[in-house]
Formats: C-alpha cells, sequence, structure tokens
C-alpha cells in the first residue's frame, strides 16, 4: 500500500565524490576501488511565516540509514541558531532506499564546531531534549559517483488534530535484516480507527529490555519505500451465500485496486478445502481475476486457509500481512488456530482478519491480537468493501520507526529483546510493547 507523496520536504543530498578502496581477496590480489558520495545537508526551517526555529535549538544530530548498511550519525553544535539553512556534507555509502533524517535539539552545553561523525551509541546523540526533526521524505537508490539534491524540513513534535481525543498504537513487524539497525513497523491509530502519520522522532521514545535506544528515523512505510507483500483469504463457504459473495468479491477487488505498483498479492479462496488460485504477483489483473467470479458453497476450512496464507507469506520476507475474512467458523480444517499463530509467529507474519455477522470464529480476534494484526468486524456483506478501504488506509499510514538496538550482538542461539515503544501526542500519551529475537 503507498501513501500519496507528501510534499513537505527538504535534505538536500549532493552525491559528490569521495574515494574509498574496497581490497578484494581473490586468488589474482587485485584491488577494486567503490566510489563514495557525499550527502549535502540542507537543514532548512518551514516557510510558513508564522512557523520559526524551535527556541533553544544549538545542536542538529544527522542519521544516514539504508539497506545494508550501518547507521552513520553525525553531531554538529549551532549556539543561537537563527539561519533560516544550514549545509553540511557527509559521506554516504552507495545503495538502496538511502534515507535521511535530521533532529533538532537542545543541550545544557555544546562542543562540536563542525560536523563530526559520532558513534551509534553516543551519549550525544540523545543528550538534552528534541525539540523538532525532519525527514527527506523519500527513499533513494544511490549509484558510486552520481549527485542527487533534496531537503529536510524541521518540523515540530506532530500534533493532534481536532476532533483527536485518543490513540492507539499496534506493532505489526520487527524487521531487522540490517541489525544492529531495527526497523518497526506499526499502525497508530485515533478513536475513530484513521491512522494518525504526522510523527517524527521527537514525538517518540523505545527502550529495549528497559533501555533507551536511539532512534534514527520516523517515517510512513510509502516515505521509506517499504512494499507490502499481502494475502487475500477469502471464504466461499455455502453460508455465504450469493450476495455475501458478490459482496466480498467487490471488497477484495477494491483492495486490489488501491494496492501500489510494487506492492505483491497472493489469493488463497476456501471453502471445504483451500485453493491458492493466485500465487503472490503484482499484476492486479491476475489478482482480479482469481477473486471475481467465483461461487458460494461447501464448508469452512478456516484454519487451514489461513496456515497456507501465512505460511506462503513468511517465504516473502520484509513487510507482510494476511487479510483472513470468514462469516462463520471452522468446520473443515486439518490446522487449527494455534498452528496458524504460531507459524505467523515464527514467520513475522500479522493477520488481519475480518468477521462477517455476528456468529463467527471467536479465533479470529485472538489471530489478529497475537500476531500483531488488527481485527475488524463487518455487520453485513454490504459494509466490507468500506472495511477493506479502511484496511488498505491503515496499511498505508504504517509507521516505520528505525531504531539502533542497544544490544547491538547478535546471539546464538537468537536473545528475545522485549521493546517498549512510547508516545506522546499533544497532550496524549500511549504506550504499547513488541518483542523480537537476535
Amino acid at each position: 500500500m503507498r501513501n500519496g507523496s507528501l510534499r513537505s520536504a527538504a535534505l538536500a543530498v549532493s552525491l559528490l565524490g569521495t574515494l574509498a578502496l574496497v581490497w578484494g581477496c581473490g586468488g589474482g590480489g587485485g584491488a577494486s576501488a567503490t566510489r563514495m558520495a557525499t550527502a549535502e545537508f540542507n537543514i532548512r526551517w518551514p516557510d510558513s511565516a508564522s512557523r520559526t526555529i524551535p527556541t533553544g535549538t544549538n545542536r542538529f544530530v544527522i542519521y544516514v540509514n539504508g539497506d545494508g548498511m550501518s547507521t552513520q550519525a553525525y553531531v554538529v553544535d549551532v549556539p543561537n541558531a537563527t539561519n533560516r539553512t544550514y549545509t553540511y556534507r557527509v559521506p554516504v555509502p552507495p545503495g538502496t532506499r538511502r534515507l535521511f533524517s535530521a533532529v533538532a535539539r537542545q543541550v545544557a552545553s555544546t562542543k562540536y564546531s563542525g560536523i563530526t561523525p559520532v558513534a551509534i551509541n553516543s551519549a550525544d546523540l540523545t543528550a538534552g531534549d528534541a525539540l523538532g526533526a525532519g525527514i527527506d521524505p523519500q527513499p533513494y537508490d544511490i549509484a558510486p559517483a552520481t549527485r542527487t539534491t533534496a531537503n529536510v524540513e524541521i518540523q515540530l513534535p506532530g500534533q493532534p488534530g481536532a476532533g483527536i481525543t485518543n490513540v492507539i498504537g499496534r506493532v505489526n513487524q520487527v524487521l531487522a535484516p540490517s541489525f544492529p539497525s531495527v526497523a518497526l513497523l506499526g499502525i497508530f491509530r485515533d478513536q475513530d480507527g484513521n491512522p494518525i502519520t504526522n510523527l517524527n522522532i521527537a514525538n517518540l521514545e523505545v527502550l529495549e529490555d528497559g533501555i533507551p535506544v536511539v532512534i534514527t528515523d520516523v517515517r510512513t512505510v510509502g516515505q521509506a519505500g517499504q512494499p507490502i507483500s499481502v494475502c487475500l483469504v477469502l471464504d466461499r463457504s455455502g453460508s455465504m451465500g450469493y450476495q455475501g459473495n458478490a459482496d466480498l468479491e467487490q471488497a477484495a477487488s477494491t483492495f486490489v485496486n488501491l494496492m501500489g505498483a510494487n506492492d505483491a498479492g497472493e489469493v488463497v479462496n476456501f471453502s471445504t478445502s483451500v485453493s491458492v488460485d493466485q500465487p503472490f504477483t503484482t499484476d492486479k489483473s491476475l489478482l482480479l481475476a482469481a477473486i471475481q467470479g467465483r461461487s458460494a458453497g461447501g464448508s469452512t476450512a478456516l484454519w487451514s486457509a489461513a496456515y497456507q496464507g501465512v505460511t506462503d507469506t513468511a517465504q516473502r520476507g520484509g513487510r507482510m500481512a494476511v487479510l483472513l475474512m470468514t462469516d462463520g467458523y471452522d468446520n473443515s480444517s486439518y490446522h487449527t488456530r494455534d498452528q496458524v499463530i504460531a507459524a505467523a509467529n515464527a514467520g513475522g507474519v500479522p493477520i488481519f482478519t475480518i468477521g462477517l455477522g455476528s456468529s463467527v470464529d471467536p479465533g479470529l480476534a485472538e489471530a489478529a491480537n497475537q500476531t500483531g494484526g488488527l481485527a475488524f468486524v463487518a455487520p453485513t456483506s454490504a459494509d466490507l468493501d468500506t472495511l477493506y478501504q479502511k484496511i488498505s488506509g491503515q496499511l498505508s499510514g504504517q509507521m516505520q520507526i528505525t531504531f539502533i538496538s542497544a544490544d547491538p550482538i547478535a546471539h546464538t542461539p537468537p536473545k528475545q529483546r522485549v521493546l517498549e515503544i512510547r508516545l506522546k501526542y499533544g497532550s496524549l500519551q500511549q504506550t504499547t510493547t513488541a518483542s523480537f529475537s537476535m
């Protein structure tokens, strides 16, 4: 799922050539060279005349994240900051999905007269108070010796809009392919279930096993360039009836049409048996063909269908979800709910469930709650289309929170780490938990 492009951006990156040598170790003993880039950070304040530099700003912290690289951190002190733009250059390794962010902080004493690289666990990264933060709102695939530009705009901590009285958070996944850099994917919603996306580093605190960690980036999954792999598991049992089945096809088709160009989907239809009618593909026409024109009949192999969807999706890796829909109880499975939950947790796959009507398997809510997903109820089949649109919007509104693990060692066997995510959103506060093993 993709959010529309957000335009308040600015971290201008000018990729200039700094040379680094990477020496090969093959039989010939030859050398190869990889040209580094230089990121030119043009840190700006909001253009609105009503917005000013956060009072007390005297330090900038700059972060560079990306696939397969160690997070880089830089600090520069700016006593009595008054300029509209500050420009700093730092080296950046070429690679995919490079993410750039900056934080404005107020510290008790300054010591960095120029832009300085610091260790990612340095206390100077979190000293004092975070007054605001900003990102470049798109990922960059950076080739050696290339040059590109963008800008980052410092924003004050996100504030709730009129009518927002509550905020609810749920961590859906924890991704750690670039460990010790870790990414949380979570949905933050208001009391009406609408996603909250105007958050930045200054809104959040993350603790790992009780130890505060360094948050390096906060953005939506669209701004992070994170496509999703989602499996649609659809009940075609006889109890769906003609109208229920037709409404389900319309709703699932709406969901597919809202998917981003790089998002992949799978369609699993089930009744007495389970059928993978379209394996994972980004071709929407194939997905729609697997959804439409199916008849309803037979029993309900709910948990076997869910197990199929979970195991298929887990093989994809990255950002994932299973969207499981039924109008009844399981009566034809050779898998159990507990097996589905165990497989989902082992594969890091959140299950989002939809129960149609008032008489559905109570395991739906448990499967969602125990795997990082969300549970929804459609009173009638006419409500399905709106509900599938809502789930699409919530997945598009997922936030990616990148941080550095407090324990940067990958243990054998893997160590389970408990996370506590604290959100401050105006006068509203909320704490949610998650865990991962590494």
